[in-house]
């Protein structure tokens, strides 16, 4: 009797360390035909939302059970492979070395219906009998057996922060379950891959320039700045242009006084494409456009690229006293 008592306790406990195996399965994107691609192109606009291949998540559970339909609770988490500190894509081109972080979304239908989890870097989602679980049937090669996907999302502000490259990464989803926590798991790499191609210009680094006092003893009042000009395409054209037109009419510059009686100062334009711009260098009519010049290839434009210097060429005796003011505009295009 003892030893058929045995003997049964310990055909239980063979049977309670069964594990249940959690398989996937994987709908092809039909743009890109790879089940485990994930892939988006930014228009500039607005944050990019890349939503992944439908995922079967099937239980092994009591296959041979004529009960179909049997489920398995299950957890997942997500992390980069390898592995990172955070879900992000890197880009590479001569433009430098960008990263690009995103958000990783869990979107699942169970017993509630269709459910949405934020996922944190590699940390496990809610636990076994938070309403994710694998069903026993057949995944189906058509497709018609799903059950969850990943949402990526990328935003505008970090897209528009990095450089313009192809954008990689292999996110890893690991999914857990079983009768008994940790007994099985099944997890898969999916590519990502976001393109940043546009072309970009941003003008930084510019200041009001100060031509200083007349004290009656200087020819002409002068002034400059440096600015940087950044391009994706690796060039740029400016055009340089004020509303305050000086005493020669169209295409000269000129400074207002305020004051009643008060006659408009007249001043010269130069550009450099480098720094420390002066009267040697090229001068402008207002309004005049240049092309062709070399830009910035930082795009934080940590170091100056181009300047401007002004020049008054009024006779300063014969002006009348006061503040001077006008303002140029400067407006750059990528080429």
């Amino acid at each position: 009797m003892t030893e058929r008592l045995q003997q049964i306790l310990i055909s239980l406990a063979l049977t309670l360390l069964l594990p249940a195996q959690l398989a996937l399965g994987y709908i092809s994107d039909p743009a890109y035909g790879d089940p485990s691609f994930m892939h988006g192109a930014w228009d500039g606009k607005s944050d990019i939302r890349i939503v992944g291949p439908s995922i079967c998540v099937q239980s092994t559970q009591n296959p041979n059970n004529p009960e179909r339909g049997k489920i398995t609770p299950y957890r997942i988490k997500a992390d980069m492979f390898p592995l990172g500190r955070d879900f992000e894509i890197v880009g590479l081109s001569i433009e430098g070395f960008s990263q690009i972080p995103f958000t990783v979304e869990y979107q699942w239908n169970g017993p509630g219906g269709s459910r949405t989890e934020q996922l944190g870097y590699n940390q496990y989602s809610g636990d076994f009998g938070g309403g994710k679980e694998a069903d026993s049937r057949d995944c189906g090669a058509d497709g018609s057996m799903f059950n969850a996907s990943i949402v990526v999302t990328i935003y505008e502000a970090d897209l528009r922060a990095a450089i313009n490259a192809n954008f990689v990464g292999w996110l890893r989803i690991v999914h857990e379950g079983g009768q008994n926590s940790g007994q099985s798991s099944a997890d898969e790499l999916i590519r990502i891959s976001v393109n940043k191609s546009l072309q970009e210009v941003q003008i930084k680094n510019l200041n009001d320039i100060d031509l200083g006092r007349w004290d009656g003893s200087q020819a002409y009042l002068q002034g400059g700045d440096d600015f940087c000009v950044y391009s994706s395409s690796g060039s740029y054209s400016i055009r340089i242009s004020s509303n305050d037109l000086g005493n020669g009419g169209a295409g000269t510059f000129g400074l207002s006084n305020a004051e009643p009686g008060a006659t408009v100062m007249d001043y010269d334009v130069y550009f450099k494409a480098g720094t420390g711009a002066g009267s040697n260098d090229q001068l402008i009519s207002n309004g005049q456009v240049l092309s062709t010049l070399p830009a910035s290839p930082d795009l934080q434009c940590a170091v100056n690229s181009s300047s401007i210097y002004l020049r008054t060429t009024s006779s300063l005796e014969s002006m009348r006293s006061g503040l001077y003011r006008g303002e140029i505009i400067l407006r750059v295009e990528p080429e």
